[in-house]
Order: structure tokens, then sequence, then C-alpha cells
């Protein structure tokens, strides 16, 4: 989840280390055999798997997204943060209204920007990459939220948690946030796989390209100017003795406005001329 403290709003896995380790005292071996327990008994219980996704134990990435989708969800799935702690402090097999949980799922994508990767689209457009959530992704996920779904009977109704109107369905909760989590970070590891990509392959262009230009300039420096340059650099040369007022260039390499003028002016020019011709072809 994501909480506040005096400075920032920082995310749950943050949020543990900073309260946690300040309260209790705990030390970095500590919090690492926590996080160790944590990886070791995921594999077999749902709600710690969730917890060390959420806390980035197990899935490293934006940790703070994640905290963000996990506080839009448990705020709409229940009245107060004691409801939610009521539901995580129960044993396994607490179930939430159906309805309630696809409703929640649609206004994840109209109103929650993490869950849509706004962070992510300008640089999709600038890229021309597939943007997040297109509607083949959308459908998978609205799909693997109602396979969960499951007919109401008088032992989940026991069972219960969150707000709840009247309904034919029930679903698991850690079940339900599993297949939340797992879905967004899914879709966040495909955007980010398709920019660094695009990065990678923009880099080697650049690479190609620096090293085409850097062998371009080394053939235009070492080969004879041609008439059409020879041309050129005598306009350049009459144009700098115009400006500077002389009957005639000075000769010597030494001379100061040798080196500010006929090199800079007169010989840049013709060299990037040189270039810019076998650029072209």
């Amino acid at each position: 989840m994501v909480f506040s403290t005096k400075d920032r709003t920082i995310s749950l896995g943050d949020f543990v280390i900073k309260v946690i380790r300040i309260r209790e005292g705990l030390s970095e071996q500590q919090l690492l055999r926590i996080a160790t327990a944590v990886k070791d008994h995921s594999e077999k219980n749902t709600r710690i798997r969730n917890f060390g996704t959420m806390a980035g134990i197990l899935e490293l990435g934006n940790q703070y997204a994640v905290s963000c989708i996990a506080r839009f969800v448990l705020t709409r799935l229940f009245d107060s943060w004691k409801d939610v702690a009521d539901c995580l402090e129960s044993a396994d097999g607490q179930y939430i209204c159906g309805d309630r949980a696809r409703n929640i799922v649609n206004a994840l994508f109209e109103e929650c920007d993490e869950w849509n990767l706004e962070f992510t689209r300008a640089d999709c457009d600038l890229m021309n990459i597939l943007k997040p959530w297109d509607p083949s992704s959308k459908t998978k996920c609205i799909v693997s939220v109602d396979k969960l779904l499951l007919p109401m009977t008088s032992v989940f109704k026991s069972k219960l948690k969150g707000k709840c109107r009247k309904s034919i369905y029930v679903m698991d909760f850690d079940d339900f946030l599993e297949a939340i989590l797992g879905a967004w970070i899914r879709e966040w590891t495909r955007t980010r796989s398709l920019m660094l990509q695009h990065r990678k392959a923009l880099q080697e262009s650049y690479n190609q390209e620096l090293d085409r230009r850097n062998q371009l300039i080394i053939r235009a420096n070492g080969r004879q100017y041609n008439s059409i340059e020879i041309d050129e650099l005598v306009k350049a040369v009459e144009k700098v003795m115009a400006e500077n007022q002389l009957e005639r260039m000075p000769e010597s390499a030494s001379d100061a406005l040798w080196a500010e003028t006929v090199w800079q002016d007169v010989q840049g020019t013709i060299f990037n001329r040189s270039v810019d011709s076998l650029l072209e072809t």
C-alpha cells in the first residue's frame, strides 16, 4: 500500500523498512531474515505471496505503482482499514462479493493512473510502440478475474468480507488480489521490455551512424579537394580578405590571423562541405 510520512509518500516496502526498523529496532540482518522467510513460504501461501509482491520482495519493478494499485483495490473493497486488517488477520479462505470485485476491475481501467501505466504513455508515443493495456491485454485481465467467480453458498456467505450487496457470486480474496497484481506486473513487464528494446535498437543505430561518420571524416580529411571545393575555397579566402581589409593572405602558419581566419573559417568550411558530400554518397 501507499503510506504518508512527514517527508513524502512511500511504498509498502519502504514503509516496512522505515517504520518496522525504527519502531521495533530491527537490524538489517533481521529484516533480511523476514524477506527470506517470505520467499521461502510464498509458494505455499497466496497471502504471503501477495505481501511479498507488494513489498518488492518477490517482484522487482515499480513498487510505488504496485502499492498504489493495492491501496486503490482495498479502499474500494472495504469500508475502513480496520476491516482490511480484520480480513488479513483471518485465516485463508476469506471471500468477497463477486460483483464488487468485477466493478473494481472496471474502476481500475477508468480511474487509476498507476494501473493504466500513464507514466509510460508519453514515451510509448515518442517511441511509436504499443501502449499499455491494448484491447487484447485488457480482455485477458477481465477474463482471468471472471474465472475466479464462485456461486454463492451458505459456507461462502459465512466467510464473506468487505462491502457487499446482494450477490449470487463470490470470489476468494487472496486469489483476486493475486490476479490483479499479476495482471498489472505482466503488462508493466511487457511495456518496459518494448521500451528497453527500442532504446537498445536506437543506441545500436546511433553507434553505427557514429562509426560511419567517423570513417567518412577520416576519408574526407585525407583526400584531395575537388575543383568545386577549390572554387569554394577561393571564394572563402576572398571573403576573409575583404572582411579583414587585407591585400593578400598571411602566408605563415604562426600568424595569429592565419590561425584564426584561414583554418577556422576557410579550411573548416571546405572540410565540412567535404564531409557532407561524402555523407550524401
